[in-house]
């Protein structure tokens, strides 16, 4: 069965004695977003675009049977790219990543089928390593590390299955480490470095 695509191409090229070429049909598809309402492009187009008010592209997401499937892309006004994900049957699946201002990567993770898994790692904008922690089936397991911006470990964590298990904290480089079991963790509370340590997730993200 033909595309849209497909057909809108042909009746150009059979109604306006058009030469095929390479460009005709990326230059129909786009004709085509113009035209096409949100549904009608996932429908017919499989993929969908939202756009900065200046015309820059600041949504693009592929679609396969109604559901996102494919690359999911976020862009500035100025059309550089800011996030950078990738779906399957509607699910997370594959390396994401988000890009600072500056170009500077942000945040790098792994899904499969909708959870995180593997490392997640985030920068700074400076580029310098803001965390680093371990994923499986979604659940933090492992050793989750911070950093100011300066490039001093701030805090270490030991996480099994999500639960939080020991807390070294270093409220500033000159300070001695402290460690804590499990059942006196309590809230961070960083000093010299508060306004240095975001709280990252993940999923608020997308």
């Amino acid at each position: 069965m033909q595309s849209l695509v497909e057909l809108c191409t042909e009746s150009i090229l059979a109604n306006d004695n058009v030469t095929a070429d390479a460009t005709i049909i990326p230059l129909v598809k786009e004709r085509l977003f113009d035209i096409l309402d949100p549904a009608e492009q996932i429908k017919y187009l499989d993929e969908y675009r939202l756009l900065h008010n200046n015309g820059q592209i600041y949504i693009s997401h592929q679609y396969r049977n109604g559901k996102k499937h494919g690359l999911y892309r976020v862009y500035d006004r100025n059309g550089t790219i800011t996030a950078n994900f990738v779906y399957h049957n509607d699910k997370l699946h594959g390396k994401c990543e988000r890009f600072h201002r500056n170009g500077n990567i942000s945040s790098r993770a792994t899904y499969i089928h909708g959870a995180l898994s593997g490392e997640f790692t985030s920068w700074f904008e400076n580029g310098l390593l803001s965390m680093r922690c371990e994923y499986v089936n979604g659940l933090r397991n492992g050793q989750l590390i911070q950093w100011h911006n300066s490039g001093h470990v701030s805090v270490i964590c030991d996480y099994i299955n999500g639960e939080q298990i020991t807390e070294l904290i270093l409220r500033a480089p000159c300070q001695k480490a402290t460690i804590e079991n499990r059942n006196q963790v309590q809230s961070s509370i960083y000093s010299d470095f508060s306004t240095d340590l975001p709280n990252y997730n993940w999923n608020d993200l997308l």
